[in-house]
């Protein structure tokens, strides 16, 4: 499109006009999971299903997006799943990046909690949305989610770190043997990751 000048070519950007009336123009697809037709501007043209429910339905196993995961993960390591050879996983990740964990590569895990950040996609707690608005309406600078020691912290106030329920998620309130004996996950990780392999019981300690 061309046009004689800006008045011109502002009026066709305008409700109406040529170039908005291009930019929202429908068009119409079948959804990849339910088969349904469901309609799409250029800004969404990139969209193959009609709803969440449907690119969900995809994610999981057996659907679209699950099997074409499973594909290229196959195709690069050899396993469907990740964490279907976790020895090898390990090996993998060493022999490229030297590191046995995916989010110990460098930079991934900045970009991860990057994005949850930017989505919101982090958990919080009522007690967290409590304090975080009483601070709020003290008129301080109050900041979410903080990256520190590759660790999400709830908060910070100036050159104040703020870690809400810390002592109950990391267990510290309890005696190490009753930890060690309970037969849930959250509380074998706990044990595993701060008294067994030691390399986080600094970090714990600190922002409990």
């Amino acid at each position: 499109m061309t046009f004689c000048n800006f008045s011109c070519l502002t009026l066709a950007r305008k409700s109406g006009g040529v170039i908005c009336k291009s930019r929202h123009k429908e068009f119409s697809r079948s959804c990849l999971t339910c088969q349904k037709q469901f309609t799409y501007t250029k800004h969404n043209k990139k969209q193959i299903y009609c709803n969440r429910s449907c690119a969900a339905i995809a994610r999981r196993s057996g659907g679209l997006i699950s099997e074409k995961v499973n594909s290229t993960t196959f195709k690069h390591y050899g396993f469907k799943r990740v964490f279907q050879d976790t020895q090898r996983l390990k090996k993998i990740l060493m022999e490229r990046y030297g590191v046995e964990h995916a989010l110990r590569i460098p930079g991934v895990w900045q970009k991860s909690h990057e994005t949850r950040k930017l989505n919101g996609s982090y958990n919080e707690s009522k007690v967290e949305r409590s304090f975080y608005d009483a601070l709020v309406e003290t008129g301080v600078t109050v900041e979410k989610q903080i990256n520190v020691f590759d660790k999400p912290i709830d908060m910070k106030m100036n050159d104040i770190f703020i870690q809400i329920d810390g002592v109950y998620w990391h267990g510290l309130d309890r005696d190490i043997n009753v930890i060690k004996d309970s037969i849930k996950l959250r509380d074998q990780v706990i044990y595993k990751n701060g008294y067994v392999t030691g390399n986080k019981t600094n970090n714990l300690n600190m922002l409990a």
